[in-house]
């Protein structure tokens, strides 16, 4: 799930609730799901409702919740793009820088042990409010815990006694505990540049941006796409940040050089408006210090993997990151490593730009990059923290192509065969500029191949009727009528946008991944069904019911079992593949909102008759929008059968994490030729029979499975079907 529509809320503006009350019903991409509270308190403030509440990403803000019924009015008209009022905390002044030195106070051993009296933990001991203006004063407010709110978390006002009365909170990250920070960018802006994401890329085209001027954004968040000369890739942000202003876009971005700035960020929102009018052709006046001249280029004896690296060393700091951003920008745009001035006046101990201007204006002596013995990574030269394109491979060797001289005439006859030589370098060959027409269409496919799921189904006709021969029309002198060509013009067509469910889109966006990232490879078998058929007309005779679908999932879990490596998944963040112990199997089942995947677990372990019923009620509970999360989230196979719906066969698309799924096509009629049989010696030719024949085909994930594994299974699945008595064992 990364977004989900809220369909119903049960609490409105003043509603009490306790842990375990249903806030709302919020539809999934799988189901609709209730939110429960985890905690007591009011809703203060719905913020997204109706309209409003549409395809929300996950992380949205959806309402306000206090502890106390008095707190509710101040946030009668507050809004989701707004602060809360009552985040901030009047009259009281947080100390104007966090200390360098932290208190004597460890998270880890005095709170952490109040926390495990109380039953709490380390990551919520913190009450929402608490937390919000702890940390937007840089402090950790986790030590004063055992606080005044319910269950003894620390509350807002806790924090604000703290502070008024001067009791020392550390800085975060000084504490010990698992605090989670992001170091803020410093200086007036980061010019981020495109970089190499290819070994030969020298250009890129920016296809799309994810983010625009005023964006905020985390770590990890993807700024655009890049279309290299190998495939588009995205270009993710390393830290937290606003985008400032997009300088490259459209037209505009189309086959930068590899360095070229696309985009201005800065660290605070009211940094925003500065750069309203900045192009990537003007130097912004704020990155360069007035009335401060660089010391010459030649490098003083300092060594930085001495001195500088054994006090990051003490600070517990690495090397590449003692650097603030606005300092590591200020000091190679002058060609200068300012690390050796770690310690620093920043956060723990790292290097400002105050530093690095301090430095210059005193005439302290500063190493050029690259003589400082440490490897150092060049950023990009522009406005602000303008960090550069680089490249880690070796630029590729040039071809030499020397003439090839002509070979002397000759009417003597070769002694020998000559053998080609296999020598590249002195082939000639001729460019052929592409039209622009190949270009778009070589470009749209790949395109088309990158970004859609493709799938494929195919279907045979029946057979139709010998036609008789058309008697020859009788001659005659008068001249035929005109045909009509039926008109091409498209313009006058008519059609109608249909809203995909988020479903739909979840369903698409999670195959395109998976085709995309996961190596499939495809193998097939042909099964006889005859024998299929006649068992169910025996079960049938004996009042039990049983599809041919039934005897498939059968089947496939028999193989399953007996070739486990096809029962496992994949986690690429470990490289890892998991062999599950129980063989659970999902069926695709066609809903109207898109296709779900319900799970019959321990399917070896049921009979014919019982993973009939299964199927049946969880399909039918799947159209009803009925299954709960644990009963399509999982499983480690898949089969989808469309043998139903006419199709001979098709190519499906792997579910991850599982490897593999086997797509199912219907039978068809066809001839059979004879096999020769018989004792030696003695070959016998039965005649061709007609059998009814079903084309299994498997996607495999090539990371978990070869192909010989892939055919194993197939040929055991092929043997049960054969002998379809086997599944009733």
């Amino acid at each position: 799930m990364e977004t989900g529509t809220i369909s119903t809320w049960n609490l409105t503006d003043g509603s009490e609730f306790s842990a375990g009350d249903v806030f709302c019903s919020i539809e999934t991409d799988k189901a609709t799901m209730d939110f429960e509270a985890q905690d007591d308190g009011i809703v203060a403030k719905v913020l997204r409702e109706g309209s409003d509440a549409v395809d929300l990403p996950v992380g949205t803000p959806i309402a306000v919740v206090v502890e106390e019924m008095e707190d509710v009015a101040a946030f009668k008209d507050f809004t989701v793009e707004a602060e809360a009022p009552a985040e901030k905390a009047p009259a009281v002044e947080a100390p104007s820088a966090a200390p360098v030195d932290a208190p004597d106070v460890n998270v880890t051993t005095a709170a952490a042990a109040a926390a495990k009296a109380l039953n709490l933990d380390m990551s919520n001991v913190l009450m929402p409010s608490a937390r919000f203006l702890s940390q937007s004063k840089g402090l950790d407010a986790r030590v004063l815990v055992p606080g005044s709110g319910r269950g003894g978390r620390v509350t807002k006002g806790d924090v604000l006694a703290a502070l008024a009365s001067g009791t020392p909170l550390p800085a975060l990250g000084e504490a010990g505990g698992d605090v989670t920070e992001t170091e803020p960018w410093g200086g007036e802006g980061d010019a981020k540049a495109e970089y190499s994401v290819s070994p030969t890329m020298e250009t890129g085209t920016i296809s799309t941006w994810n983010l625009s001027d005023g964006s905020e954004f985390s770590a990890g968040d993807v700024f655009c796409s890049i279309e290299t000369d190998k495939a588009t890739m995205d270009f993710e942000a390393q830290d937290d940040g606003f985008v400032a202003k997009v300088l490259r876009e459209g037209s505009d971005a189309v086959d930068l050089p590899v360095g070229t700035p696309i985009a201005v960020v800065v660290e605070e929102m009211e940094d925003v408006a500065a750069f309203k009018d900045f192009t990537v052709e003007v130097e912004a006046p704020a990155v360069e210090p007035a009335a401060v001249e660089a010391p010459p280029s030649a490098a003083p004896d300092v060594n930085v993997t001495t001195a500088a690296t054994a006090a990051a060393k003490a600070l517990n700091l690495d090397m590449s990151n003692v650097l603030m951003p606005s300092a590591r920008f200020l000091s190679e745009s002058k060609g200068l490593d300012a690390r050796v001035l770690v310690p620093g006046s920043g956060r723990g101990g790292r290097v400002t730009k105050g530093d690095v201007l301090a430095a210059l204006a005193n005439g302290t002596p500063l190493p050029a990059l690259g003589e400082t013995g440490d490897g150092v990574t060049e950023l990009w030269g522009g406005e602000g923290d303008a960090k550069a394109e680089y490249s880690v491979y070796d630029p590729l060797p040039e071809a030499v192509n020397e003439p090839v001289a002509a070979a002397p005439a000759s009417t003597a006859a070769p002694a020998a065969a000559t053998i080609p030589s296999t020598d590249l370098t002195d082939m000639t060959f001729t460019d052929i500029t592409n039209s622009n027409m190949r270009k778009v269409i070589a470009k749209k496919l790949g395109e088309s191949k990158r970004s859609i799921p493709h799938f494929y189904t195919s279907i045979k006709s029946k057979p139709e009727a010998v036609n008789e021969p058309v008697a020859a029309a009788p001659a005659s002198t008068a001249a035929p009528a005109a045909a009509t060509i039926p008109s091409t013009d498209l313009t006058d067509m008519t059609f109608t946008d249909i809203t995909n469910s988020n479903m739909r889109k979840v369903i698409a966006k999670k195959l395109g991944e998976s085709k995309r990232s996961i190596p499939h490879f495809y193998t097939s078998i042909e099964i006889q069904l005859d024998q299929i058929m006649t068992l169910r007309q025996e079960l049938k005779a004996m009042d039990v019911k049983v599809s041919v679908n039934d005897l498939i999932l059968r089947g496939s879990a028999l193989a399953l079992r007996d070739v486990p490596e096809m029962n496992s998944s994949y986690d690429p963040k470990t490289n890892t593949v998991n062999v599950s112990d129980t063989v659970d199997i999902s069926v695709a089942v066609a809903t109207p909102t898109g296709l779900i995947t319900p799970i019959v677990p321990h399917t070896d372990q049921l009979g014919l008759v019982g993973i009939s019923e299964k199927v049946r009620e969880l399909a039918t509970r799947a159209k009803e929008n009925k299954l709960a999360p644990e009963e399509f989230i999982g499983g480690s196979f898949t089969v989808s059968n469309l043998g139903m719906f006419g199709t001979t066969e098709f190519a499906a698309i792997v579910n991850p994490p599982q490897c593999a799924i086997l797509a199912v096509g219907g039978g068809t009629r066809t001839v059979v030729p004879g096999v020769r049989t018989g004792v030696e010696g003695e070959e016998m030719t039965p005649k061709p029979v007609i059998r009814t024949i079903m084309t299994a085909r498997l996607s495999a994930d090539r990371r978990v499975v070869d192909e010989a594994t892939a055919a194993l299974f197939l040929q055991t699945l092929q043997s049960y079907l054969n002998q379809p008595k086997l599944l009733l064992l």
